[in-house]
């Protein structure tokens, strides 16, 4: 939880305080989403794994 947060705090500064592309160009921008992706899908993978007893 603590490593999504950083990533939203990251991802609010790259969006909404600074111009992205100018300042870290392109890819910069789909590595910072491809990152909440991935955050998105292991909470969600996390919840369902709890649901189904996975982890004791």
């Amino acid at each position: 939880m603590l490593n999504r947060q950083g990533d939203d705090l990251r991802t609010f500064h790259i969006y909404f305080l600074s111009d992205p592309i100018s300042s870290m160009g392109p890819p910069t921008i789909m590595m910072a989403l491809l990152t909440i992706a991935i955050c998105v899908g292991m909470v969600i993978l996390s919840k369902s794994a709890m649901s189904k007893q996975w982890f004791r």
